[in-house]
């Protein structure tokens, strides 16, 4: 099994074993440093799962590191999603930043779509943000 499909597998699993009537909850995060993976189900808001993700990245040296956020379908016609409920997909690698998506309808998990532009853009957006929040908070010292 090529290594970026192990920890997309093992994020999944994981994601499934989140998955209960409410939602994906709590937040799956994967993350990989050297050859040993790290599973991390994060009961906090979800500010703090990806800043988690982000110190995981950063600071421990992480190769790679996977994470989803749990979002309501408020405009479906807008964002060509079926599901009412989605899971909002992070995974950064060697390779850079992909975006993805998981709709599901409980009990139900469709594969991530990688190609969905419109969220695509929105969770880029939002990682710009993570950064340029925290160099704005670190210049202010």
């Amino acid at each position: 099994m090529d290594e970026q499909r192990e920890i997309i597998d093992i994020f999944t699993s994981q994601c499934n074993t989140c998955l209960n009537e409410k939602g994906i909850f709590p937040y799956p995060l994967i993350w990989e440093e050297g050859t040993k993976f790290n599973i991390g189900i994060m009961d906090v808001p979800p500010q703090e799962v990806t800043k988690f993700a982000m110190d995981a990245l950063l600071l421990k040296g992480a190769n790679r590191v996977i994470w989803g956020l749990d979002r309501i379908n408020k405009n479906p016609e807008e964002n060509n999603i079926e599901s009412n409920s989605f899971l909002t997909v992070f995974y950064f690698s060697e390779e850079g930043w992909k975006y993805g998506i998981i709709e599901y309808e409980y009990p139900d998990l469709q594969a991530i779509d990688w190609d969905n532009e419109h969220w695509n853009e929105i969770m880029e957006d939002e990682i710009i943000g993570f950064f340029e929040h925290t160099i704005h908070l670190r210049d202010k010292k």
